[in-house]
């Protein structure tokens, strides 16, 4: 079996648009089928911890998403007063000098993560897929 030069993708989301971004850095071309519309994104923050950073930085996404997000390195439970109650940290796995975790917008971390993936080349179709390209996938 040669070499993989074209990849279809379905899904336009989190996953998705990181893997596109990951095959375009090996030289694979890379095709996202996303049926929604990305204007509809919608969610709240999600919690990215070392593991996940680790990954991003290996694909170079780490710094754009910490500049879009806010780093953190403890979780604090707080009464109602605002009195600590107790605290916990998170271990800074894959770089001891920057956040153990990153909290982020969904809709922002979707939008650098598509930025990423089409600045690489990748091509994005957010409608439903035509006959033609049907085929296409089908080959």
């Amino acid at each position: 079996m040669g070499a993989v030069k074209t990849v279809f993708i379905v899904g336009g989301g989190i996953g998705g648009l990181t893997v596109a971004h990951a095959l375009q850095q090996i030289g694979a071309s890379t095709r996202v089928i996303e049926v929604g519309d990305k204007r509809d994104r919608i969610g709240t923050k999600i919690t990215l911890l070392g593991n996940t950073l680790l990954a991003l930085a290996e694909l170079g996404l780490v710094d754009a998403c910490l500049e879009g997000g806010l780093g953190w390195d403890f979780v604090s439970v707080r009464d109602g007063a605002g009195t600590i109650l107790s605290e916990q940290s998170t271990p800074r796995i894959w770089d001891a000098d920057r956040p153990g975790a990153l909290g982020i917008m969904r809709p922002r971390l979707g939008q650098i993560l598509e930025d990423f993936a089409t600045e690489g080349g990748a091509k994005i179709d957010s409608t439903q897929p035509s006959p033609e390209l049907i085929r296409t996938m089908e080959g």
